[in-house]
């Protein structure tokens, strides 16, 4: 971004000290920049600024011919493309982050913890079972008289349990995220592969596009290579927080919040968690202004309206039914797409 010119609007000096005076105030301009509300139908800056690269992808490639005819069927595929990308690069992989640290989770426990955690773990489960056979065992009509101290028996033994995973914590903590980071070391490819799409469900607009028309196809999908490749698409979830680490800001210096969110959330997506924050909000304000102004021209009334998205996805899904050979004749397609992060059928 340019530096104001023609004297500062804040600090009032005039252009022969600009340079030098005016930096602190500039930054200080761009810290409390607002992110612009995000684009309607959306849920998340992560799935804009994927979705805005598959815009570019698109306009690069042109439109293939089975749009010719309907143009504004662009809509519903650019939608569909960029919520399978955003699901394979950041939905799935998160969920097998939080599965292998769930998996670890106990057995580190019991490994921390030694012998004093896993008595205290059947001390517990020994007294919710009692509890639970006592409490079952009685009549509405007649309270069993030791029930009372049953349950406080078992809340006793909770309690201690509970104590102890939270002591230790921080040590547990540090083996889920070696899980997590193992997980990502084992992980080879980055951004949009070559066979990123090759495990595309046969019915999808991403399968039939390439079986229909296979040039188009490779050209878009180097032009999704060239836009997403570059930058961690976890960083748009910085953006999400961004107003409420501001709000936070107030012991601390924002920048130095910043980095703690990141540093504490980075592990699930693979992101080494350094990014120019202040950059990602004017690209992405910039982004989120050519996105809307796309679906705009193609289909004016598709970010909009949600009985209008599903209808057009309903009808993505017919043209390319009845286009693709390799379609099963009297078949029904289910048709569900996301946007925003909001599911729809």
């Amino acid at each position: 971004m340019r530096r104001p010119t023609g004297g500062c609007s804040r600090c009032r000096t005039s252009d022969l000290f600009l340079e030098k005076i005016c930096d602190l105030c500039y930054n200080v301009v761009l810290l409390h920049t607002p992110l612009p509300p995000l684009p309607r139908a959306y849920g998340s800056w992560a799935q804009v600024i994927t979705d805005w690269g598959v815009i570019r992808a698109f306009q690069q490639a042109g439109i293939p011919s089975c749009f010719k005819e309907r143009p504004e069927l662009a809509a519903p595929f650019v939608a569909e493309i960029g919520t399978a990308i955003f699901d394979k690069q950041l939905r799935q992989p998160a969920a097998k982050v939080r599965f292998l640290q769930e998996q670890v989770t106990e057995p580190a426990y019991e490994h921390v913890g030694g012998s004093s955690y896993c008595e205290t773990r059947q001390a517990m489960e020994s007294a919710q079972t009692d509890y639970l056979k006592l409490y079952g065992s009685h009549r509405a009509d007649k309270r069993p008289p030791d029930l009372d101290i049953s349950r406080h028996e078992m809340e006793r033994h909770q309690a201690a349990f509970q104590a102890l995973r939270g002591a230790n914590q921080p040590a547990i903590q540090q083996i889920q995220n070696e899980a997590a980071k193992a997980y990502w070391n084992e992980q080879t490819s980055e951004g949009i592969s070559d066979t990123f799409f090759a495990d595309a469900a046969p019915n999808t607009a991403a399968a039939r596009l390439q079986r229909l028309h296979p040039p188009w196809w490779g050209k878009f999908h180097h032009g999704l290579q060239i836009r997403l490749n570059h930058g961690h698409p976890a960083e748009g979830y910085l953006l999400d927080v961004l107003p409420q680490l501001r709000a936070d800001a107030i012991k601390k210096k924002y920048e130095a919040v910043i980095d703690e969110w990141c540093e504490a959330n980075a592990i699930q997506w693979g992101w080494d968690g350094k990014c120019h924050y202040r950059m990602r909000v004017l690209r992405g304000s910039k982004k989120a202004r050519q996105l809307e102004a796309w679906f705009k021209a193609v289909a004016p009334d598709y970010l909009a309206d949600a009985a209008v998205r599903h209808s057009m996805h309903t009808d993505l899904n017919d043209v390319l039914r009845e286009l693709d050979p390799w379609s099963v004749p009297f078949s029904s397609d289910s048709v569900e797409f996301y946007i925003g992060g909001q599911g729809h059928n």
